[in-house]
């Protein structure tokens, strides 16, 4: 099993750069000649090129993100082990994250988003999350749009990838990508979330409306000031300000 570890890694830093540069991470690790893995609320978003690099650059965002960082065997840098994550980093109780498979019945240019109401009740048009169904890099598998005969007839699914490689429910043997929809969910509360199909030619149809509770963290404070040091107990009083 490749080696992965989230030990002796400590110091995490995030440093502000300003908009729109976003944050610096930087940390220390004590892993040797490994590669280091940026994890983004339970799943991977970036990694080191070498295994002398300490810092990560990550942009700006909506919504709390919970930040890990990993160690791992340089060949397998790009390899996503979120998998291998405690299941409250996984997924965190701020995040929904729907389980959608591509569908052979959309055309190419249909566009999926997410929609929410902010726990308000009311429906915010402006989505929170928007991907295409099938870009241009995935085979669709329709007629004609595989290699002819390598597949079920008006399928030709040669390009699939494969009985227990993907999502299980896409076609039989073939199974299916999921689409990516995560939204991190800023407002504590019951959402409302509405996944919203778009088509090339402008027209939407919107699927069943769907509940999720949010709990994300507390808002950092807009200050901390020392107000008294007692040199006895060795206490410390701040003064903080939400």
């Amino acid at each position: 099993m490749t080696d992965f570890t989230t030990d002796n890694i400590d110091a995490l830093r995030i440093e502000s750069l300003g908009l729109p540069a976003g944050w610096r991470v930087s940390f220390c690790s004590d892993n040797v000649g490994r590669c280091h893995q940026l994890y983004i609320n339970g799943r991977l978003s970036q990694w080191t090129q070498g295994p002398d690099q300490r810092t990560f650059r990550l942009s700006p965002g909506s919504g709390p993100r919970q930040i890990v960082v990993a160690a791992v065997d340089p060949p397998c840098k790009a390899t996503d082990f979120s998998s291998r994550l405690p299941a409250e980093v996984r997924q965190p109780p701020w995040v929904y994250r729907p389980l959608v498979l591509r569908d052979g019945r959309y055309a190419r240019g249909s566009r999926l988003a997410l929609l929410g109401d902010h726990a308000t009740g009311r429906l915010d048009e402006r989505p929170l999350a928007v991907t295409e169904v099938w870009p241009e890099w995935a085979p669709r598998w329709a007629w004609g749009e595989d290699l002819f005969g390598h597949g079920g007839f008006g399928l030709d699914a040669s390009g699939a990838p494969g009985f227990g490689a993907g999502c299980f429910g896409g076609l039989f043997g073939a199974d299916e990508a999921a689409l990516d929809l995560a939204a991190s969910l800023a407002e504590e509360g019951t959402h409302t979330l509405v996944l919203r199909l778009l088509s090339p030619d402008g027209t939407f149809i919107d699927g069943p409306a769907t509940t999720f509770v949010a709990h994300p963290p507390p808002a950092p404070p807009r200050s901390a000031t020392a107000v008294a040091y007692d040199s006895d107990s060795q206490t410390l009083t701040l003064q903080i300000e939400r």
